[in-house]
C-alpha cells in the first residue's frame, strides 16, 4: 500500500512539474505574429538586429513584427481584429505596456486591456505567449500584473525581459531601448519559452 502511495505522490509531482498552456494541444497553421511597441520594432538598428529577427534565425520560423514605436495597450487593442487575427496566426507574442507606464496609464487599465487582448486570441483557439516589462525603472506598477495574467489565462509567459539591460548603458543605444547587444540578451531570455511552445503546436520539432 505504501508502494502504492508513493508512486502516486511522484505521478502527481511530475504532472505539477509539466506547464500546460490553452490551445497548445494540436499542431497549428499559419504564422507566428507578435504585437509590441518599440521593442518589438528596434530603435537605431537594423532590421535585422531586432530580437525578434534574432528569434526567427534561430529558430527557423517566419516570425510577422507588428511593432510600432510609442503604442500602448489601449491604442493596440483595436490591432488584434485589424491586423493580428486577419493573418490567422499560428501562435501571438504580446509585448506591450511600457508606453502604459511612461503614459502613466492606470496598471488596471492596462492589465484590462492585455486580458481582453488575450481573450480575443483565445477565442480563436490560437495559443498566447506573454512577454513582461517593468512598470517603471525604480517603482515597478506592473509588480505581479503579467505574472497574474499568465497564470489565469493558462499562456506561456516570459517575466521582465530587460531584466538586466535598463542598468547596463553597453546594453542600450538610449535610456531605454537596447542595441544590438542588447536585442541577443532578450532573444536568449525568450528563446527558450517561445521554442517550447512552438514544438507544442508543431511549428519546430
Amino acid at each position: 500500500m505504501a508502494s502504492v502511495c508513493c508512486v502516486l505522490a511522484v505521478l502527481l509531482f511530475l504532472s505539477g512539474c509539466s506547464k500546460t498552456y490553452k490551445h497548445t494541444d494540436s499542431k497549428k497553421e499559419g504564422p507566428v505574429v507578435i504585437l509590441g511597441d518599440s521593442l518589438s520594432e528596434g530603435v537605431d538598428i537594423k532590421t535585422d538586429e531586432t530580437f525578434v529577427a534574432v528569434l526567427s534565425r534561430r529558430l527557423g520560423v517566419d516570425i510577422v513584427n507588428l511593432g510600432r514605436k510609442g503604442i500602448t495597450t489601449g491604442e493596440s487593442l483595436p490591432r488584434i481584429d485589424k491586423e493580428v487575427l486577419p493573418l490567422k496566426p499560428a501562435l501571438v507574442i504580446i509585448e506591450l505596456g511600457g508606453n502604459d507606464a511612461l503614459q502613466d496609464v492606470e496598471p488596471d487599465v492596462t492589465q484590462k486591456n492585455l486580458q481582453t487582448m488575450i481573450d480575443k486570441v483565445h477565442a480563436t483557439s490560437t495559443p498566447v505567449l506573454l512577454l513582461g516589462v517593468r512598470g517603471g525603472v525604480f517603482n515597478d506598477k506592473f509588480e505581479n500584473m503579467f505574472e497574474d495574467l499568465a497564470s489565469s489565462n493558462d499562456i506561456a509567459y516570459v517575466p521582465d525581459i530587460l531584466a538586466g539591460i535598463l542598468k547596463n548603458p553597453g546594453l542600450k543605444v538610449d535610456t531605454i531601448h537596447p542595441n544590438a547587444k542588447g536585442h541577443e540578451v532578450l532573444a536568449d531570455r525568450v528563446e527558450p519559452t517561445l521554442r517550447d511552445v512552438l514544438k507544442r503546436i508543431g511549428k519546430i520539432h
